[in-house]
């Protein structure tokens, strides 16, 4: 296994926010991975919402990078989970996506393009696992009640876990492990252990938690391998019907993450609680109803009658992080007795927040390599970075790797800035996925620019706001110029800007022309030969930003 130290973290339980930021289509992010498999790449971090996944590098000085964006052209798919694995043949990262069409997606984050799109599942996919020495081996859980194993390499689907003994509900979350795993990649996780297929753990929403073993299919999985696809025949896909393990002790409800650590395992149902406890091996033989030693159990806070919200390990499992419905993440230690938080981490925008109100809920965390940096994505898609209080770099000494010999070309997001990474740059289409580059320019706010577009469009339309105008293509006036107008500023708003962010020469140039000359309009108007109540505010809005404008086009020699 390429892994991205050699260390264990840090023993500080210190830590402060250095970055926030969201992102345009403010739907929640489901998910974030930060990429275990590679150290020149240790400092990247993915994160999935609505129909997009983001990359981003975390900066040594605590910044956050957006390095590329990924968009389904189907409006109607939502992301639900992400994960790294890689190429073996070429040394490239892969980002695995899955959601709500139950499509696997592997998209090559060296190329930008897609590799495989493997389809199987009957319902949507809720998470992927991807083992430990194998990276081509992959297993998806979904709401069909039934986990797959693909072959990424030979694109083929190598076994199915359903039947007799499998879950009779929506399967919620999944963890793969091996003997040796956590150890050195020099040492014991290396190619000694390529021969172990380890053993599966799921859970979901009939709240069992199983144990799937997959060492007695080694031969249908050593087949996969050397499978030849698009041919005339497809792959005898092998049945997993009973587990070997299986047990509803440790929680009443959905059970919505479960992480091997060590030879025990750390679960969490929609209760207040993280149960860390280990099957009894007396039992772990086609048991429907297997016993468990409890060891102990983690206090969590504002997380009860709430699924999907879900904790990160570092890969030691010496740093374990879940979020909060206020908006907090809440630090463990999960080797040590202690039953309550190292450390509880809460957002500096929260500050301001009074009574009911509160920070978005945190539906993951995302754990660096070493435990340095936690990343919460949030419900309302943002994103927050936390660093070890005395963490010197955010990738254990490696910063800015390269991909295939270039720098990647990234764009710093600011703390506190919202970003649509889709929009920042000329787009690209790749069998149902665009890629989006990002820009080349720090962005820049500029509010008057949208204070001035709302006020033209609520001037114009008065109930028929700026943003329902937007959606609509503004089809609730009768006034085709009016219309007209602001529907060009809408899609100029879109593609240019997306939230709030200035872009690019090559953006400015594309459309901040046909702005300047629409501000130029305004400033231009008779307001005693037109019927607007607010034409003189509008008007004396309208003449500076023209200016500013002009000088933006200069600059960029358009």
């Amino acid at each position: 296994m390429a892994t991205a130290a050699s260390q264990p973290p840090s023993s500080s339980w210190h830590w402060k926010e250095t970055a926030w930021l969201a992102e345009g289509h403010r739907q929640p992010l489901y998910c974030g991975a930060f990429n275990h498999w590679s150290p020149l790449l240790a400092d990247l971090v993915a994160t999935v919402g609505s129909n997009r996944a983001t990359i981003y590098r975390c900066l040594p000085d605590g910044g956050l990078q957006v390095v590329q964006c990924y968009v389904d052209k189907d409006a109607s798919e939502e992301y639900f989970v992400c994960a790294w694995s890689v190429d073996e043949a070429s040394g490239a990262p892969l980002l695995l996506l899955a959601g709500k069409k139950g499509l696997l997606l592997a998209i090559n984050a060296l190329t930008g393009t897609l590799e495989a799109q493997l389809e199987g599942h009957g319902s949507s996919i809720n998470d992927i696992a991807v083992h430990p020495d194998r990276p081509n081996l992959v297993v998806t859980a979904s709401r069909d009640q039934s986990l797959r194993m693909w072959n990424l390499r030979t694109r083929c689907c190598v076994l199915v876990f359903q039947g007799d003994g499998g879950h009779r509900n929506e399967v919620l979350t999944l963890s793969w492990k091996t003997e040796g795993q956590g150890a050195p990649a020099d040492s014991q996780s290396g190619e000694a252990h390529r021969g172990d297929l380890g053993m599966l753990l799921s859970a979901g929403m009939d709240n069992q938690i199983k144990i799937w073993g997959l060492q007695p299919y080694a031969h249908v999985v050593a087949a996969s391998e050397e499978w030849v696809s698009g041919g005339p025949r497809v792959f005898p896909t092998s049945h997993v019907t009973m587990p070997l393990f299986s047990t509803e002790r440790p929680h009443w409800n959905y059970v919505d993450c479960v992480r091997w650590l060590g030879d025990f395992v750390l679960s969490k149902s929609v209760d207040n609680l993280l149960v860390c406890w280990q099957p009894d091996t007396s039992t772990l033989q086609h048991s429907r109803d297997g016993d468990v030693k409890f060891v102990q159990e983690l206090t969590l806070e504002d997380c009860d009658k709430m699924w999907w919200l879900r904790f990160a390990l570092d890969y030691w499992g010496s740093v374990l992080a879940i979020g909060t419905m206020r908006g907090r993440v809440l630090v463990f230690d999960p080797n040590s007795v202690q039953a309550a938080p190292k450390a509880r981490l809460k957002p500096r925008r929260s500050a301001g927040l009074k009574g009911d109100q509160r920070a978005p809920l945190v539906r993951q965390t995302a754990v660096s390599f070493d435990g340095s940096i936690i990343v919460a994505c949030h419900h309302d898609g943002s994103i927050t970075r936390y660093d070890r209080a005395e963490a010197p770099s955010s990738s254990g000494g490696q910063t800015g790797g390269s991909w295939g010999g270039q720098t990647t070309g990234t764009a710093s997001v600011a703390s506190g800035r919202t970003m649509a990474p889709a929009e920042q740059a000329p787009t690209r289409a790749l069998k149902g996925i665009e890629v989006a580059g990002a820009a080349e320019v720090t962005p820049v706010k500029p509010k008057d620019l949208f204070d001035w577009v709302d006020a033209i469009g609520d001037t114009v339309f008065g109930e028929c706001t700026w943003g329902n105008c937007c959606g609509a293509g503004c089809d609730c006036t009768e006034d085709s110029d009016a219309k007209d107008r602001l529907d060009r500023a809408c899609r100029a708003h879109d593609v240019c800007y997306g939230g709030d962010e200035w872009t690019s020469c090559d953006a400015t140039c594309r459309c901040d022309g046909e702005l300047a000359d629409k501000a130029e309009e305004y400033a231009g108007l008779d307001c005693d030969t037109i019927d607007y109540a607010d034409c003189e505010e509008m008007k004396g809005k309208a003449e500076p930003i023209a200016a500013a404008m002009r000088a933006k086009l200069d600059i960029c020699s358009c």
